[in-house]
């Protein structure tokens, strides 16, 4: 994936959960839609599977780096926790989280500007974060929530003049009329 990195990430077995950081943001859908359908094909072939793999879109919030950036990564690490597979965060081996709490190598993931930040050496990086992870974070509350944005009231106002993405999401789109299934006016020019 060329000019994206990998901060973090955690594969469960119903979904998974990747904290990236792109140097262009349009480059992520279609990055994603490939990764997504080389592992179907390759589910497929494998376990000799037909039909859908993955449960609707993927979901990309845009997160204020300096702020909230540790605590998504802190949320996606806590995940086989908080889904009941595995009793601390870096016991679980299918996440970067013991990359990150215990130093074990990892070549999924890119240099971490952020997570460097925690310490002046990599026992106490590894520390700080094993304390992050087990500890409260005054921004999980809205980690959680899972907006479009994860940041802020400024920066979503930033980011939705500059990009003119909704700071929430607005849900699933509304149906159409009865006998207009399929249409769609704005293509049309009616």
């Amino acid at each position: 994936m060329r000019g994206q990195f990998t901060e973090a990430l955690t594969l469960v077995s119903n979904h998974f959960h990747l904290l990236v950081q792109c140097d262009d943001p349009a480059e992520l859908s279609p990055c994603m839609a490939g990764l997504l359908r080389a592992y179907v094909h390759y589910h497929h072939r494998r376990y000799g599977f037909v039909g859908h793999l993955w449960q609707g879109r993927f979901k990309s919030p845009a997160v204020a780096v300096e702020e909230y950036f540790l605590s998504c990564a802190r949320y996606i690490e806590r995940n086989p926790v908080e889904a009941g597979v595995a009793d601390t965060p870096w016991a679980y081996r299918w996440s970067s989280c013991p990359a990150h709490a215990l130093g074990v190598a990892d070549p999924l993931l890119s240099y971490n500007v952020w997570y460097q930040s925690l310490g002046s050496d990599a026992q106490e990086r590894q520390q700080r974060w094993r304390e992050f992870l087990l500890g409260d974070d005054p921004h999980e509350e809205l980690v959680r929530r899972g907006d479009w944005v994860i940041g802020d009231e400024a920066y979503g106002r930033r980011l939705q003049r500059t990009a003119a993405r909704p700071t929430r999401r607005r849900g699933r789109p509304r149906k159409p009329p009865p006998g207009q299934e399929g249409f769609v006016p704005e293509f049309y020019g009616d």
